[in-house]
């Protein structure tokens, strides 16, 4: 019962950060938060996030808090609308990079729908994880599973 413990543990701890390390650097993620000229966060917002390579879109809506979210996104350059009725669509463009969280806040301005504002900003980029934090998580994971099969091959 102790080796196989040991083995779970061994394996959890080893194989976890590794599978988290392949998703997190074969995409982007962008991320946002939606608010009108006054800094109000607005809720409801349909955010459309298409691939300039594909032509490929993906929708979200903005939650309470007004942020949008969309993961594993293809590197490359991309395109942000975002509308909401009584408010001008508002659209952006920005380069994702592979294990890197853009940021793109939009501000709409109130207006028909059919009015269209371009934003020209460049997205900041926010780079949550490198391959230092990775190798010392891993570094960390092992030290940890050296400790549990030292503990359980103690005499008792």
């Amino acid at each position: 019962m102790r080796k196989s413990l040991l083995v779970l543990v061994f394996a959890l701890v080893v194989m976890i950060p590794t599978l988290t390390l392949a998703q997190a650097t074969a995409a982007g993620t962008v991320v946002g938060v939606i608010t009108d000229q006054s800094g109000a966060v607005i809720s409801g917002a349909q955010v459309t996030l298409t691939d300039a390579a594909t032509g490929s879109s993906r929708n979200a809506s903005t939650n309470a808090a007004g942020a949008y979210v969309f993961v594993n996104v293809n590197p490359g350059s991309h395109s942000l609308a975002v509308s909401k009725q009584g408010f001008a669509t508002t659209r952006a463009s920005s380069d994702v990079s592979v294990g890197v969280t853009t940021t793109i806040n939009l501000a709409l301005t109130v207006g028909a729908a059919s009015t269209v504002v371009e934003v020209t900003a460049a997205a900041t980029e926010l780079q949550t994880t490198n391959a230092h934090d990775w190798q010392h998580r891993f570094r960390f994971g092992i030290g940890i599973a050296a400790q549990a099969l030292a503990a359980m091959s103690a005499p008792s």
